[in-house]
């Protein structure tokens, strides 16, 4: 997670659009796995200020991907 963070940083919001659905996917199943730790680091990124821009310029994308996975995982998870 911390190199993906890093690369992610250096990357320009525009180049990311060929593996952004890929991008969002992986980070779904990171957040929605069984290891707490991943879905820590996971989630972690989704409070930086990069990670925000990529989220919002993919953002027809990235909620169709993201949100529904999260949803489901808060109506079965006790903690959240």
């Amino acid at each position: 997670m911390d190199e993906l963070r890093e690369l992610l940083e250096l990357c320009e919001v525009e180049k990311i659009g060929p593996f952004a659905s890929n991008l969002f996917r992986r980070l779904t199943r990171c957040v929605t796995g069984d290891n707490f730790v991943v879905a820590d680091r996971a989630m972690c990124l989704f409070v930086t200020d990069f990670f925000k821009k990529i989220f919002e310029a993919y953002k027809s994308i990235s909620f169709l991907i993201v949100v529904p996975s999260i949803s489901r995982m808060s109506e079965r998870h006790v903690n959240l």
